[in-house]
């Protein structure tokens, strides 16, 4: 399972290097498709974080309008 923490590690470790040599280059190519899927993920992990919030705030609110 993803979790925030974790994907946000990945885009840290994945880091693209500024000015590959011709040894790096796959070690490039491999980090960017890893950069790229965390991304992905973490943005996925925003908008479903989102959702729940807004979720639990509509049902907040309508326990707090049956307290009333």
């Amino acid at each position: 399972m993803a979790n925030y923490g974790g994907q946000m590690k990945l885009l840290i470790d994945n880091k693209p290097i500024e000015n590959p040599d011709e040894d790096e280059q796959k070690q490039v190519e491999k980090k960017a498709k890893a950069f790229k899927a965390a991304t992905e993920k973490k943005e996925k992990l925003n908008d479903f974080f989102y959702e729940c919030m807004i979720h639990a705030c509509s049902n907040f609110k309508s326990v707090i309008r049956q307290l009333s």
